[in-house]
């Protein structure tokens, strides 16, 4: 099995990786690329969010499940 510590360097990089696609949210000013950019964010949360609940991290896979409904809800406006 994966052990804690896989599981914090996975929280790490989560973190990470998430700040960087959130800054190139942030800088894509094109609707289309935008567009592009959520799908992509939401597709890489939704892999990221199955592999915590893998971990059996249910609190990191939840809070991951609530950024995606975060990001569709606001492609919707």
């Amino acid at each position: 099995g994966i052990g804690n510590g896989s599981t914090q360097q996975f929280g790490a990089e989560f973190a990470a990786g998430f700040t960087a696609v959130s800054d190139s949210l942030k800088n894509a000013t094109n609707s289309s690329v935008k567009e592009k950019e959520i799908k992509k964010t939401i597709a890489t949360l939704e892999l990221e969010m199955d592999i915590a609940a893998a971990n059996m991290n249910y609190e990191k896979a939840a809070e991951i499940r609530d950024e995606i409904l975060r990001l569709k809800k606001g492609r919707k406006k």
